[in-house]
């Protein structure tokens, strides 16, 4: 086993972030239509230029980072408390996984809401941790108005999942960094 000497990544919200990312994209090789308009690109001396990337994937093969992007995610599944695994599901996750980590959030934060209406809280944490799309249609006027709520009560509400959600991410970021640090997959940040 080769010992990694430069770490892959250079924060754990970039590990964390690329890793979430990987799971959605399909696991493919370049096609040869690709390989032979590289080479014949390459033949007429046009580079392409790739700008340096933050991440050093030095050594390892496209199967290899996939994998290291599965621990990172089992990781997030097997060391956090819930609470936390929802807060990075939220933040960093992707379809189903985003819904349960949204849903995770706003049930842990329920007890300190003064909205009672679940799917009013719901639509709250959304507006929080939803894509740009997605807050676009959860203005606090527009679920004020949908759910008969004052929009300063929406506001409280919404600033309270905020403000829980990145707690809560935080603690999780804290409890996962050193394990990675060790492993060489983060920088120390020294």
């Amino acid at each position: 086993m080769t010992e990694i000497i430069t770490p892959i990544f250079n924060s754990m919200q970039q590990c964390l972030h690329f890793s979430f990312l990987m799971e959605i994209l399909p696991a493919t090789q370049k096609s040869q239509m690709q390989t032979m308009i590289d080479r014949m690109l390459e033949d007429m001396g046009i580079v392409q230029e790739r700008a340096e990337s933050t991440i050093n994937f030095g050594g390892l093969n496209a199967l290899e980072i996939r994998g290291q992007c599965a621990m990172v995610r089992g990781a997030v599944l097997h060391h956090l408390p819930k609470p936390e695994a929802d807060a990075i599901y939220a933040r960093y996750g992707h379809q189903v996984c985003k819904a349960g980590g949204i849903r995770g959030i706003r049930d842990y934060s329920q007890p300190m809401l003064s909205t009672h209406n679940d799917l009013a809280t719901l639509t709250m944490a959304w507006s929080v941790f939803g894509t740009a799309r997605q807050r676009e249609d959860f203005s606090t006027r527009k679920i004020a108005t949908e759910y008969g709520l004052s929009q300063s009560t929406v506001t409280r509400d919404v600033q309270v999942i905020v403000r829980t959600g990145r707690t809560l991410e935080g603690r999780a970021v804290e409890r996962l960094t050193p394990i990675f640090e060790r492993g060489g997959l983060v920088g120390s940040g020294d």
